[in-house]
């Protein structure tokens, strides 16, 4: 069974592209739909039922988070992966809101969201594909 990913960023920057490549080797058939633009990600999110893995959603400010939030209610039973741009206690305390199983930094090695998303994938029985190692 093949599981999508939704991957969400609404800036772009080399450090976006260096984690959805990462993300691209550990998801199966490459299933990621790529999301710049949060009524993009609405739409997305609106599809007739799929078989959603997680979220993964990269914040680029404040203002993001904040629209983000008013998603709220199309993210509720998703897995939701958060990376914040920086650790100020506003954006932080705020991003909690959305309930995330991971959250960590624009800063962090990209293969920690890859190795989260494996650990999903397999505890959802999805087969891994490569020679990547596990958590």
């Amino acid at each position: 069974m093949l599981m999508d990913l939704v991957f969400y960023h609404a800036t772009k920057s080399r450090s976006k592209e260096v984690l959805l490549k990462e993300l691209e080797s550990v998801v199966p058939g490459g299933q990621i739909a790529v999301c710049r633009s949060l009524e993009e990600l609405a739409q997305n999110l609106m599809r007739p039922f799929y078989n959603l893995l997680a979220l993964v959603l990269v914040v680029a400010d404040l203002r993001d988070l904040t629209g983000l939030l008013t998603l709220r209610s199309l993210i509720c039973d998703a897995r939701v992966i958060v990376i914040l741009p920086d650790r100020k206690n506003g954006i932080l305390n705020k991003s909690h809101r959305l309930r995330p199983r991971f959250l960590t930094f624009a800063d962090a090695d990209p293969a920690d969201v890859a190795a989260v998303v494996r650990k999903m994938l397999r505890n959802c029985g999805i087969q891994l594909s490569g020679n990547r190692s596990a958590l």
